[in-house]
């Protein structure tokens, strides 16, 4: 009992020690998965109301520099036009590349880029339809799923090599009239932008065991 006693918490001892020796960083093969809040707002034809959402994110480091990035949530966004209220839910995922400009640090600014799916079913803030009257059109009111792009800048804060925060900002590119029902030549090209806030665990890469049991293996030879 003393004995298993002693080897577990020599195990979590240099577990400790090499994630406090090691250095944070997005290395090759290194897997990420974890949620994220997000603040937006609308850029559409009506005023835009502070929407809150939530997503589930995922990073893989195919180099140290070049990765990929992806998330899928929902965000609600709400808008206002005189005392009507508007809420256009929106189901996002997106899967893209990510160029990470400081992989060896603590704190890796990056930049993403990529495609992104949107299922958008804009509302009344009661969540009945929106009534089809000029210059609502009722193509641009009706449930619908777009294609579109999705474009981010943001920072990697790493507390360990297990865990870290991210702080980004991301555009969504514009997706015709779809979020707000209004069309027409002096309408404005519908889109949102989003702050998101989220925290990530990262599964162990190859590199990372090799240390430990490298580590453990020298213990044990005294």
């Amino acid at each position: 009992m003393d004995r298993t006693i002693t080897r577990l918490t020599s195990i979590l001892l240099v577990t400790l020690l090499v994630v406090g020796v090691a250095r944070s960083q997005m290395r090759s093969n290194k897997f990420g998965v974890g949620a994220s809040g997000a603040y937006a707002l609308s850029q559409t034809d009506r005023d835009p109301r502070s929407s809150i959402g939530g997503s589930l994110d995922i990073t893989y480091s195919m180099t140290e520099v070049l990765g990929l990035r992806g998330s899928f949530g929902m965000i609600p966004l709400k808008t206002k036009t005189g005392t009507t209220n508007y809420q256009t839910t929106i189901i996002h995922a997106n899967l893209g590349l990510s160029l990470d400009m400081a992989p060896n640090s603590t704190v890796n600014p990056f930049i993403f880029v990529g495609p992104a799916v949107q299922y958008i079913d804009p509302r009344l803030g009661t969540g009945a339809p929106i009534p089809v009257a000029a210059p609502v059109v009722a193509a641009d009111v009706k449930r619908s799923l777009v294609v579109t792009g999705a474009a981010a800048v943001g920072v990697d804060i790493f507390f360990s090599e297990f865990f870290s925060m991210t702080i980004a900002g991301e555009t969504s590119l514009p997706v015709s009239d779809r979020l707000d029902g209004l069309s027409g030549t002096n309408s404005k090209k519908d889109m949102f932008e989003r702050v998101t806030v989220g925290f990530r665990y990262y599964f162990f890469d190859q590199a990372f065991i090799s240390r430990m049991l490298k580590a453990l293996e020298e213990r044990y030879k005294k």
